[in-house]
């Protein structure tokens, strides 16, 4: 299987840190021929000038799959992974899709599948995954990149692997050896039996550190991930014994170890890394005895993120010496939980230089929308003559004008809507409100509103001192008066229970029946 990349020929688009797309992308090129030959897979980077000298260069090599590598820009707000494929190649589309489901893995940003027409997503005869890698102008994008350019090359390479059907798993062969395990997998004692890691660590979680404080479980599930990753991902089978870590088959339906199958739950597919690359010798003991031991005293191999050095929380917790000392004390983890440390500061304490990938950061919160000022509600003016129904033959209605000569226009109202007459101005012209807005309006186009027959007379009968409240429509809307309390009116329509259409001089409009009293005409 090969893959060819081709990396970023764009010198002058600078990152935020000051060095270029093409200094950037050939870097990572270069740092994927490593993990490509560890997954059995040969790698080439693309040297070529020009894109149809790479792609034929490509082609002529046999590439298996062609890997455009470059970095992003926008706005310099903008962060995220775009993987891009032609429109109409799905075996491209489908590549994407698999980089996606890898690189979500370690990445903490956006990761989506995009459609691009550049020449090299569209000319290899092989599927083309044209990488955007993160946006450059991003100050954020660009951090994430140089602190995990290792990380991020290993991620990559594990991408192509996916694609090219090259098991690349995290799952673990385990030899069980002991009775209660077997029994519980329904196999043989001696049988290897295939796990993900996660339902791994539901077993080893427990029995490593109990049903300890959760923060003290989560310390441990970043570890044991970390040390079954490195001895399981180039296939190699391990027991569940000590020898490697203690594997208690899981009983889900227990509630006893609720903290340890938590801490395996929120740290989901987190390791310890250095340098950008998880590290191989994550190892722990029960108790350090209050002095750390570095790989180096014990096994004479250095490793700079396994120290000497005073332990005060195995110390405080009075816990003696138990196993070799290396790495994290399960005692003092535990301590240290209880009091306050979460799993980050346990594990940076025990495994200095190391960073726990991928970041759990708090998800953004999405920006508010901004949300339209709502118009005011029209005020009906305190006195008008009456009103009067638009009768115009134009569908649309007629123009309340800002001047009689019709110049600039304040609104429209509809065909049939009633309007209010403040002023009778000429012959020809009123001054009329509707809905808020004031103008002058043709008054051929306006007739009085049908009087209709009263279906009762009635008092008002507010609690309220002063008056009731005459709207527009059934609704406590746009009130177009108050009426007094005592005033006889005249009951047009009984809508509900709750409104009526009532006729108050000239004016008609709605109000709250539970306020009328019917009058006796006898």
């Amino acid at each position: 299987m090969k893959v060819y990349i081709s990396p970023s020929n764009q010198p002058r688009n600078m990152c935020r840190l000051g060095h270029s797309e093409k200094v950037h992308c050939e870097q990572l090129a270069a740092l994927m021929l490593p993990h490509l030959r560890k997954l059995g897979i040969e790698g080439k980077v693309g040297t070529a000038v020009g894109l149809t000298n790479r792609v034929n260069e490509a082609k002529a090599w046999g590439a298996d799959l062609y890997l455009p590598l470059h970095t992003n820009a926008y706005n310099g707000n903008v962060r995220g992974t775009r993987f891009g494929y032609n429109p109409g190649r799905s075996d491209s589309r489908a590549a994407c899709e698999t980089f996606v489901k890898r690189w979500r893995e370690l990445y903490p940003g956006v990761v989506k599948v995009a459609q691009y027409t550049f020449y090299e997503a569209r000319e290899p005869k092989v599927p083309s995954v044209y990488v955007e890698l993160v946006f450059h102008d991003s100050l954020e994008d660009a951090q994430w990149l140089h602190s995990n350019m290792s990380a991020a090359a290993q991620k990559l390479a594990e991408c192509c692997a996916d694609v090219l059907g090259k098991k690349v798993s995290s799952d673990v062969r385990i030899k069980l050896t002991r009775e209660e395990n077997a029994v519980f997998h329904k196999v043989k004692v001696g049988d290897v039996i295939s796990l993900t890691m996660e339902q791994y660590l539901l077993g080893v979680v427990p029995a490593e550190m109990g049903n300890a404080h959760i923060e003290a479980c989560k310390a441990q599930a970043v570890a044991a991930r970390t040390y079954a990753y490195s001895r399981v991902r180039n296939g190699a089978v391990i027991d569940d014994t000590t020898t490697y870590q203690a594997y208690r088959a899981p009983r889900s339906t227990s509630i006893a170890y609720a903290n340890a199958h938590r801490g395996v739950r929120e740290t989901s597919g987190q390791m310890l890394y250095y340098n950008g690359t998880p590290i191989e010798t994550a190892v722990y003991s029960a108790s350090n005895g209050g002095q750390m031991v570095s790989a180096q005293e014990r096994w004479g191999g250095e490793r700079p993120y396994l120290v000497s050095g005073p332990d005060p929380w195995t110390q405080a917790s009075g816990a003696a010496l138990w196993g070799h000392g290396v790495g994290m004390s399960q005692a003092g983890a535990k301590y240290a939980a209880e009091h306050g440390k979460g799993y980050l500061d346990i594990l940076a304490f025990y495994y200095p230089g190391t960073k726990v990938l991928p970041e759990r950061a708090e998800p953004p919160k999405p920006e508010p929308k901004p949300q339209p000022k709502p118009e005011p509600k029209p005020v009906m003016p305190d006195k008008y003559l009456h009103t009067a129904l638009v009768t115009t033959r134009l569908a649309t209605g007629v123009n309340l004008w800002r001047t009689i000569g019709k110049r600039g226009t304040n609104g429209l109202a509809p065909k049939g809507a009633v309007i209010y007459v403040l002023e009778e101005v000429s012959a020809l012209w009123v001054k009329a409100w509707y809905k808020g807005r004031t103008g002058y309006v043709d008054r051929q186009y306006l007739s009085e509103p049908p009087r209709a027959d009263a279906l009762y007379k009635a008092k008002v009968a507010t609690v309220y001192p002063l008056s009731l409240g005459l709207w527009q429509e059934p609704r406590k809307g746009v009130r177009l008066m108050y009426i007094a309390n005592g005033r006889e009116i005249e009951v047009l329509k009984e809508l509900n229970p709750t409104w009526a259409q009532v006729r108050v001089g000239k004016a008609i409009g709605y109000v709250d029946r539970k306020y009328l009293r019917e009058v006796d005409d006898k």
